[in-house]
């Protein structure tokens, strides 16, 4: 049940989210950077990362299973078995919590003997937190659904903001004392979350214009009851976001290997760039493009999964679970901070698979052209961009000149430069064009110059095995290419002859060919780069 009214009120702020988002992240990593100046980084990585990693850790073990199963109801019948289900995370999260948090308190090595009373502190508050917050998760849940797009944008923004603030202004007060500022700013955001929900839908249900699937706020909580469907989503929606997702990732992939030392010198000095942060930022930007894609693919899965199927994921998630555990103890102790990491993409990798063979096997939709898993796989212009850049730092001498068209870089140009005779008197342009379904299609190779050859005709066209339809493979490299172009220029092969009377001119006298080829050369030929 949805109110098209309210949705036409509602989805106007929906860019909000996403500029508030981008904001929030840059707002944090500003505060970070001011925080540092008051505070070690070993007391930083306390904060942000065993107690950040509790904290998330125990709201996705409590919380994500109640979410998902519950956002999947779109009928008003059933919204009160929804609502029931979700307030079982409560008791779920307090158990949940109290383990997680024996589990940092007693398994896990305990810091320096300065902060270890506060960071015993640190961790039972996340945990409680994490409480306080399931306690709201229904109604979270219920606006979700209902498409309350301005209510989680303010939501977020006030809690979010007002966390990172107080933790940062009580930190550059009470420096001594980073991890209780940690616990005060983390309190008061929990507790502001749960009055914005709380007030906002019992406010909403009381009022005239009221379109929940409830009627009353006695019914927001848990009642008993007596006594499920599943949406589809586009393929193209898939492929476009998976291609979206995997180039801007790979390009932080990129940046981030490279300049991590640089960055972190910036961000925080000498005090980052000496210890192993720069090893960590580089597995992180590793584990962002796993994380990206794995969002996508799950999101599209549960979306269109049926209701065994989920059960049978549900299944499979135990057993990834195990691998998890097993390959953090073995990475941690093998590679210490960046093990943890390296099991992080070990798991995503595995949640990825999962996923991946389940969208290969649904069938493809009428109006889609294109697998959406290829939506993984970089662009031909993005493939023909690498390979490109592969080749002009190779140097291969026997391809130079080469040009790209500006419009267009899927069309190449350049000079084939033969080292044999009769061939080694000139140079030949060829083009190369990548097709749009570049590289599971080999791209076509048309000579531009004129040249006596047998397998290669009047049109300059070329026969070429290598990429050919039977032969193509997409491993295939475009260097790999033009080295067989121009080993068939130096070495012809009649038996794969375009021009039936030059082969058999240079099979049956070889020598007028040789001769025919070189006249043919000096007079069609453009002329040799310079070495």
């Amino acid at each position: 049940m949805v109110c098209v009214a309210h949705i036409d009120a509602e989805a106007i702020p929906t860019y909000l989210s996403n500029v508030f988002q981008i904001t929030y992240r840059v707002f944090t990593f500003i505060t970070n950077a001011v925080i540092l100046r008051y505070i070690t980084s070993d007391v930083l990585g306390i904060i942000n990362v065993r107690l950040a990693l509790l904290y998330s850790t125990d709201t996705f073990v409590s919380v994500e299973a109640f979410r998902r199963a519950a956002l999947g109801v779109t009928e008003s019948s059933t919204w009160r078995q929804a609502i029931n289900l979700v307030w079982l995370s409560v008791p779920v999260s307090a158990a949940v919590s109290a383990a997680l948090a024996g589990l940092w308190l007693h398994a896990l090595s305990q810091p320096a003997p300065e902060v270890t009373s506060e960071y015993r502190l640190g961790v039972w508050v996340t945990a409680a937190m994490v409480v306080l917050e399931t306690a709201a998760q229904p109604l979270v849940i219920l606006a979700q659904a209902m498409l309350f797009v301005k209510l989680k944008v303010v939501a977020d923004m006030v809690t979010l903001c007002s966390r990172v603030a107080l933790k940062a202004w009580l930190i550059a007060l009470y420096p001594s004392h980073a991890i209780w500022a940690y616990c005060v700013g983390h309190a008061v955001s929990s507790a502001l979350l749960v009055v914005i929900y709380y007030g906002t839908l019992l406010w909403h249900v009381r009022s005239p214009d009221n379109c929940l699937p409830v009627k009353s706020a006695s019914e927001l909580g848990p009642r008993l009851v007596p006594g499920q469907p599943v949406s589809a989503a586009g393929g193209r929606v898939l492929h476009d976001l998976l291609r979206a997702m995997s180039l801007l990732c790979l390009v932080a992939v990129t940046f981030g290997w490279s300049y991590s030392h640089l960055l972190l010198r910036l961000y925080g000095g000498a005090l980052l760039t000496a210890g192993p942060a720069v090893s960590l930022l580089r597995a992180q930007c590793a584990y962002v493009l796993l994380l990206a894609v794995n969002g996508v693919l799950e999101c599209y899965t549960f979306a269109v999964m049926r209701q065994e199927q989920i059960n049978g994921y549900n299944r499979k998630m135990v057993l990834l679970s195990v691998i998890f555990v097993i390959s953090t103890g073995i990475f941690t102790r093998l590679f210490g901070g960046v093990g943890l990491i390296l099991a992080n993409c070990v798991n995503m990798l595995t949640r990825i698979y999962v996923c991946y063979r389940f969208v290969a096997g649904l069938p493809l939709e009428p109006a889609v052209s294109v697998p959406p898993l290829l939506g993984l796989r970089p662009p031909p212009a993005v493939a023909a961009a690498l390979e490109l850049q592969d080749i002009q730092k190779s140097g291969i001498r026997s391809f130079r000149d080469i040009h790209v068209d500006e419009s267009n870089i899927l069309i190449w140009q350049g000079l084939i430069v033969p080292e044999s005779p009769p061939y080694n008197k000139g140079a030949f342009r060829i083009e190369i064009n990548f097709p749009a379904e570049y590289p599971f299609k080999p791209p076509k190779v048309v000579f531009k110059t004129k040249i006596y050859h047998p397998n290669i005709d009047e049109r300059g066209q070329v026969c070429l095995p290598i990429i050919s339809a039977e032969n193509w493979k997409p491993a295939t490299k475009t260097d790999q290419v033009i080295q067989a172009l121009v080993a068939l220029v130096n070495d012809p092969e009649p038996e794969h002859a375009l021009r039936a009377d030059l082969a058999e001119e240079y099979s049956k006298d070889k020598k007028k060919f040789m001769k025919s080829a070189e006249d043919f050369t000096k007079k069609n030929s453009e002329k040799r780069p310079a070495d």
